[in-house]
């Protein structure tokens, strides 16, 4: 299962690589994915993201005091949130309370990082969100218990540095990103319209009827067949259905009559001229 995290600022990048590390050693299910580590060289990195966004199963948002209004942090959220659902997008806070928490992200249940219960409970929510690549309750607890130390003394340590703005990701680059999952919707969108038209044009079983005539049968599109049957009066086709051995006939309507005669004629091989002798000519 992918989890993104998103980040911006230097100590919201540096909690996301923590967790990059620490995640699978908890749930190994898990892969993590952070831009500041995923994306090589020379490759489109907004589009990179844009593709990682649209395939994530769970998102972390790394939130410090500084960077909680970001553009950049929200506008992810939000796009995670509109892919998963809120449920399954999780703000982890750093060096604030859940109650400091404002914005669009206050909407989301946040997690505090300091509180080891908390991560826990974040831990067992990623662990239900695996469905069947999940792990027991048990086996899920002592791997939390083995590796919290290890996270708690990397946070322990981004809590220490200075808080900064540096690094912290534009609203311009938030807008290209933004550009780039449009158009790739926009390219979802067109295959889809394709496969559409593709699945209509598929051959129709239902276009084509079969007209026995004499030794072959005639291959007729049904919108453009029109059976000599519809032309005559409903007393020459009840006629024609008593002749054929089908009873009953005057019961039935006239387009009643029509189908249950050509159905008796497919059944049996007969041509228009075996029915209607010279006049089917």
């Amino acid at each position: 299962m992918k989890v993104f995290l998103s980040w911006s600022g230097k100590r919201s990048q540096k909690m996301a690589e923590a967790l990059k590390t620490w995640l699978p050693d908890v749930l190994q299910a898990v892969h993590p994915w952070i831009s500041s580590q995923d994306i090589s060289k020379g490759s489109r990195g907004l589009k990179d993201i844009a593709d990682e966004l649209a395939e994530v199963n769970f998102g972390i948002i790394c939130v410090t005091a500084e960077n909680q209004k970001s553009q950049w942090v929200n506008f992810e959220a939000g796009a995670l949130s509109k892919q998963m659902g809120e449920s399954l997008v999780v703000p982890l806070l750093l060096d604030i309370k859940i109650a400091e928490l404002t914005g669009p992200l206050a909407q989301f249940q946040a997690t505090e990082s300091a509180s080891k219960e908390d991560v826990y409970q974040l831990m067992k929510d990623i662990n239900a969100a695996l469905g069947d690549s999940g792990i027991t309750s048990d086996r899920l607890s002592r791997a939390f218990d083995r590796y919290w130390p290890d996270l708690e003394e990397q946070l322990k340590g981004i809590r220490a540095e200075e808080g900064s703005g540096e690094h912290v990701r534009s609203s311009t680059d938030m807008l290209e990103e933004l550009l780039v999952l449009i158009r790739q919707q926009e390219r979802r969108i067109t295959r889809l319209s394709d496969d559409v038209r593709i699945l209509f044009q598929a051959p129709d079983p239902d276009r084509y009827i079969q007209i026995p005539a004499e030794d072959r049968v005639i291959k007729v599109e049904a919108a453009r067949y029109r059976s000599p049957f519809e032309g005559m009066a409903l007393a020459e086709l009840q006629g024609i259905a008593s002749a054929l051995g089908i009873r009953e006939a005057h019961r039935l309507r006239k387009s009643q009559i029509i189908k249950v005669v050509q159905d008796h004629m497919e059944s049996q091989g007969l041509s228009l001229r075996d029915v209607m002798g010279d006049e089917s000519s």
